[in-house]
């Protein structure tokens, strides 16, 4: 008769784990991923000695399903605090940087995704001194949020948060891998937003 025992295990970093079986194993089963590289290894310990049981190089890279179409969602991301009709703004991957280069939101995790929202269409007349934006950054894969302000402070301080030191609002915003807890899939939402105070 065979039994199973199973483990649920979210491993961030070097870890050694005891387990207590409820009898001699006979088999052994790993199923999971590795985000990140495949700097990894499983090593089964039992008395002295040390069974080495996955490596990196066993793994086989899988596409996380980066092709999706998320366009839709970043859209409503984009309007769902800012109706207004002083601003529409416009989250566009930032032309001609040497961070993706070629502006399609996909890149390796040594190098970084650019964002602008200079495409921002502004009434006539409004004091582009007392404008923010505010930035959110989604990690689909970790489930964290991270909110973030550019620009003027008072109006970044209407939504609890200081503007990053030295930003303006229409500033470039970088994203590299890791950065606010991003992993290989995320959504990155912006508004311009005009505080009169």
């Amino acid at each position: 008769m065979e039994s199973s025992d199973s483990l649920y295990l979210n491993i961030t970093k070097n870890a050694t784990f005891t387990v207590s079986l409820s009898s001699e194993p006979s088999s052994l089963t790993l199923t999971g991923y590795a985000i990140g590289g495949r700097d990894v290894a499983v090593y089964l310990l039992t008395g002295g000695d040390r069974l080495l049981v996955l490596n990196g190089s066993m793994l086989t890279e899988v596409d996380p399903g980066l092709d999706e179409d998320i366009s839709e969602i970043i859209g409503l991301l984009n309007t769902s605090g800012n109706v207004s009709s002083e601003i529409q703004t416009r989250l566009d991957y930032a032309p001609g940087s040497r961070w993706d280069q070629d502006d399609n939101g996909r890149e390796y995790t040594t190098s970084a995704i650019d964002f602008t929202v200079n495409g921002t269409t502004l009434a006539e007349g409004l004091d582009t001194a007392k404008l923010c934006t505010l930035w959110e950054i989604y990690s689909v894969y970790s489930g964290n949020l991270t909110t973030l302000c550019y620009g003027w402070d008072p109006c970044c301080k209407l939504y609890g948060i200081a503007a990053t030191s030295g930003t303006k609002w229409d500033d470039v915003f970088y994203l590299p891998y890791g950065r606010f807890s991003t992993t290989e899939k995320n959504i990155v939402a912006a508004r311009v937003i005009f505080s009169q105070t």
